[in-house]
């Protein structure tokens, strides 16, 4: 009778584990890369901090919610990019505008749309978030002027996994110079796209695969959604000429359920140094 209720209770604390509390853990991850492959990168910043958040699912906001509002106004970053699935459903609308407009950056805050922007919202809803504190970039790009006139690309492919992408058009009069950040919800585009596509970005940030949810030890994902290589399920990764970090995500779907796989705030640093600094 004891060994049995002692399995009785590791299994309810087990469960307690992975429905309640490792969902709420969340895990501030640092990346750095070393950027030494752009004309004039004298001209740069020496370092430029970006948080990337992906898939809140935001139905109310909790007390992890809170914490991250908290965290990353505390980072003081120069920019913010969030990478689709902002919401859960209709009903998270108005706390993910408060949490979007809660959050700050030098640069501002820019993102894309995921599918749950567009299999849960109405038509005003997705107007509501474009017109938040966020710039959303649907197959478009926008600009932003560092010190010493240089430029910094945003590139935003809209959702690939309803087929939204059109990476043609997003990048459609994008000028040569300047380091460019690609956003996309799924990673899944590196199945779409051919590498001489993607190798015009510097850096390629994703989420969608929320790192799984469910890990296990020396294995991996339990699951993947479909269409995504399994090996790009989170972190960073050198693809070709460029980098793509995929981000585990802050939200759960379809269950509010992890296992050695916390949410994530990812801090990515970028250190603008020529090859003899990059030595040292």
């Amino acid at each position: 009778m004891l060994i049995q209720a002692i399995i009785i209770i590791l299994y309810l604390l087990f469960i307690i584990y992975i429905f309640k509390i490792e969902p709420n853990l969340v895990k501030i991850s640092n990346s750095k890369i070393n950027i030494n492959n752009l004309p004039n990168l004298s001209d740069y910043p020496r370092n430029l901090t970006i948080i990337h958040i992906s898939d809140l699912h935001i139905i109310n906001l909790e007390k992890k919610d809170l914490f991250c509002i908290n965290k990353i106004n505390e980072i003081n970053s120069d920019l913010i990019l969030v990478t689709g699935d902002l919401v859960a459903n209709v009903h998270g609308i108005n706390p993910t505008l408060a949490l979007i407009n809660s959050l700050k950056s030098k640069y501002g805050i820019y993102g894309v749309f995921g599918n749950e922007e567009y299999q849960s919202l109405y038509y005003h809803h997705i107007e509501a978030l474009i017109n938040s504190n966020i710039t959303i970039l649907r197959n478009e790009y926008s600009k932003i002027n560092l010190k010493n006139n240089q430029k910094l690309y945003i590139i935003g492919l809209d959702d690939p996994v309803f087929k939204r992408d059109d990476l043609e058009k997003s990048i459609h009069g994008l000028p040569s110079e300047g380091f460019k950040i690609l956003l996309t919800h799924s990673p899944e585009i590196t199945r779409i796209y051919p590498g001489d596509k993607l190798n015009i970005f510097n850096l390629i940030l994703s989420g969608h695969v929320h790192g799984g949810q469910v890990r296990i030890p020396f294995v991996g994902p339990l699951i993947i959604p479909f269409g995504c290589e399994r090996k790009y399920n989170s972190g960073l990764h050198k693809i070709g000429k460029t980098y793509l970090s995929v981000n585990r995500g802050i939200g759960t779907c379809p269950l509010t359920v992890r296992l050695f796989c916390r949410p994530e705030i990812s801090i990515i640093k970028l250190n603008f140094v020529d090859n003899s600094d990059a030595k040292n």
